[in-house]
């Protein structure tokens, strides 16, 4: 099984995706799919359209509703990276794991399983997993 990982540090407000493999001697070896974008803080900010409070109410309303999905497109494209991630995932859909690490203060209480393309939460192609660490140990995958 493929793993990647969709990293947004904790000292910049960017995004970042790796594939992660392992050498002989079991080491992590990550591979980016991608350089590094830039997300624009401000979409985050209180009262704007990613506002994670804001975004929060939406897991307890009707996951059918057309704002569910609107906001996941949005938070899709805010990542700038969205059409590789989601290509990425329907390529290889029974065989990718994401690890998702998101370490930015501003960016972390966000619900990223919200992330959609179109009406298809990218959650649903692939099992999607936040993790503290990465990569993660060996013995963990």
């Amino acid at each position: 099984m493929r793993e990647i990982c969709l990293h947004i540090p904790a000292n910049a407000c960017e995004a970042h995706l790796f594939e992660l493999s392992r050498d002989a001697a079991g080491a992590a070896v990550e591979t980016p799919l991608c350089d590094p974008h830039p997300i624009d803080a401000t979409l985050f900010q209180a009262g704007a359209a990613l506002d994670p409070r804001s975004m929060a109410g939406l897991f307890a309303a009707n996951l059918e509703s057309p704002e569910f999905f609107a906001r996941g497109v949005q938070l899709l494209d805010a990542l700038g990276m969205g059409a590789i991630l989601f290509d990425f995932l329907t390529q290889n859909a029974n065989d990718v794991r994401v690890y998702v690490r998101v370490e930015h203060p501003l960016l972390r209480d966000i619900s990223w399983e919200l992330l959609s393309q179109g009406v298809n939460p990218l959650f649903s192609i692939a099992p999607w997993t936040r993790v503290l660490r990465w990569p993660l140990p060996p013995a963990a995958n």
